[in-house]
């Protein structure tokens, strides 16, 4: 592929297409005006790419080193995973009873000290129907709050932990208990601020979502209930949306510190299989601190 290379935005709220660059074998200027914006848009759609995994590695790299989830390099997992087994896994596990409707709404193992910066995810397996996966701007639903009510949520923090099923979709319990063990010590509840604040731009953004987030610290679990609902029910506002229809040769780049995703159960009886690589690491850190860490 050649050309010159344009960002246009795909919605107002979150996403941009990229085109006229060849993922595979981009000039330094090209990869320093795609990191910058990944920043900008929390989405980056490259199409019509004659893209296997080797390019789609060096299209992670743009954002940093390769770096599994923290979870998965536990386990002595590397930065590429093959997405259909974990998909097949979470279709198997029950429903939450507690977010219902909201429940799927994720970034990628919150309950971490870190998440990686940047995930790539690129098809290959599409099914003839369904199989589109959906992004919401965690940026965007922040800015579309009440001043008194970001004011609130900034002095507050919530409980990450692994959901029900987290295990056996990682086989964890194929593993000894001494290693079971291990990873329950490695990785309890973690508390993180509700409002965080994007590292490179300082763009403030909720920091929540249905599949890791189980409660806010200081409130009873009645109002904790409630405020999380309410937030769950506002950042899946279409408003804040970018759903795509996979065709062949796309790659989607996605921020996973201010972005959620949503996959789809919507294509059985047919496959989807889908591969994602992950690179950089950040820290979600609170309204402020940023400053103060100068």
């Amino acid at each position: 592929m050649t050309g010159t290379l344009s960002i246009e935005p795909l919605t107002t709220t979150i996403g941009a297409r990229v085109d006229g660059v060849d993922v595979g074998n981009l000039a330094p200027d090209e990869a320093e005006e795609i990191d910058r914006a990944l920043d900008t848009y929390g989405v980056l759609l490259f199409s019509d790419q004659q893209a296997g995994l080797e390019e789609q590695k060096r299209l992670a790299q743009v954002f940093g080193p390769l770096e599994p989830l923290p979870p998965l390099k536990f386990l002595g997992w590397d930065a590429v995973l093959d997405v259909e087994e974990i998909v097949a896994a979470r279709r198997d596990r029950p429903a939450s009873l507690q977010w219902g409707e909201h429940q799927g709404w994720h970034s990628d193992s919150t309950f971490t000290a870190q998440l990686p910066r940047a995930a790539v995810l690129r098809p290959e397996v599409i099914p003839p129907v369904g199989g589109a996966t959906s992004w919401t701007s965690l940026c965007a639903a922040y800015d579309e709050l009440s001043g008194e009510m970001q004011r609130w949520l900034s002095t507050l923090s919530a409980v990450h932990a692994e959901p029900q099923g987290y295990r056996q979709a990682l086989k964890l319990h194929e593993q000894s208990e001494e290693v079971q063990q291990a990873f329950s010590d490695a990785f309890p509840r973690r508390e993180h601020p509700v409002v965080i604040e994007q590292p490179r731009t300082g763009r403030k953004a909720l920091f929540v979502n249905p599949s890791y987030t189980v409660n806010i610290e200081g409130l009873s679990h009645k109002e904790s209930r409630y405020l999380l609902n309410f937030l769950f029910t506002h950042i899946a506002s279409s408003d804040f949306v970018y759903r795509h229809r996979w065709r062949p040769g796309d790659l989607v780049v996605w921020d996973e510190l201010v972005t959620l995703h949503l996959a789809p159960d919507d294509f059985a009886p047919h496959r989807r299989r889908m591969v994602r690589v992950t690179s950089g690491l950040v820290t979600p850190v609170g309204v402020g601190h940023l400053a103060d860490r100068a």
